[in-house]
């Protein structure tokens, strides 16, 4: 993607003093609409790899051998 779609697709925001607030983009754009919500699906991503599963993989194989002997 070239940075000239998100121009093209890009609006400034400013507060009633003329000072920039927030960016706006026209996700009616295919390209755009894509290119965030990958970079939101990464964002997730990332999220659930800092998550703990609560236990660690020694107590998950422990537990689970043991149940196969039953």
């Amino acid at each position: 993607m070239t940075t000239s779609i998100f121009e093209k697709s890009m609006s400034v925001v400013t507060s009633q003093e003329g000072k920039p607030k927030a960016l706006m983009f026209d996700i009616t754009n295919k390209k755009v609409k894509e290119y965030f919500e990958d970079l939101l699906d990464t964002m997730e991503a990332n999220e659930r790899m800092n998550e703990s599963s609560g236990r660690s993989f020694n107590e998950f194989k422990e537990e689970y051998l043991a149940s196969r002997k039953k």
